[in-house]
């Protein structure tokens, strides 16, 4: 699929991001034979795998062992529990209309252009989904962001699809430290970083259990 940039006039600067993924949600009509989004967690196995492996010492370097015992601190099925709410979330979502979503519209892809124009980059996670898989990441999800995408869309966004990609993107970033902590690594800026997002990873997504 080719490169897109989607922009929004400076008349709508001031609602920023949710005006912007209200006018990329629309345009789902005009785009032919995007890729299929798949809400499943790509690197599940490696937690099922280290939840199997929690009795047993882990090896792979200095943040081994700290990983297994932050785990094993908040219990031994927790993070199963976490993957079980996960897996009902998307019982409570499937048959949601999907829209066109962008998958990652942080702030980092979402720069300003020329005339204070905001402008939508980075489309490698482009994919037909729930528009909840973009709308978490609207700061928190305030209520007047939420109403500025209602006004665009005519569509209120579903506090179970939120909570769904809220966790998953949690989900995916536990999966990606903990192979790094699982595998050869050293002590270094890169994963002193990694850990600490590790640490946040885990506890919201404890957090996030009804």
């Amino acid at each position: 699929m080719a490169p897109l940039v989607t922009s929004v006039t400076s008349r709508r600067r001031r609602s920023g991001r949710p005006s912007l993924l209200g006018e990329l949600h629309r345009t789902t009509p005009k785009v032919p034979g995007p890729p299929v989004h798949d809400p499943t967690v790509a690197g599940r196995p490696v937690l099922e795998a280290a939840l199997g492996e929690l009795s047993t010492r882990w090896h792979g370097g200095p943040y081994a062992e700290p990983a297994r015992e932050a785990i094993a601190a908040r219990g031994p099925r927790i993070v199963g529990d976490v993957l079980a709410h996960y897996d009902q979330l998307c019982e409570r979502v499937r048959g949601a209309e999907p829209v066109l979503t962008h998958g990652e519209p942080h702030p980092g892809n979402v720069p300003r252009g020329d005339g204070g124009r905001l402008l939508l980059i980075d489309w490698d996670t482009v994919a037909p989904a729930p528009p909840e898989r973009d709308l978490w990441m609207i700061a928190g999800g305030s209520g007047a962001e939420f109403e500025t995408y209602t006004a665009v869309t005519g569509r209120r966004p579903d506090p179970a699809a939120l909570d769904l990609y809220r966790l998953r993107w949690d989900l995916d970033d536990l999966t990606i430290y903990l192979r790094t902590f699982r595998s050869p690594h050293e002590r270094g800026p890169d994963t002193d970083l990694a850990w600490s997002g590790f640490t946040g990873s885990l506890d919201r997504a404890v957090a996030a259990l009804p």
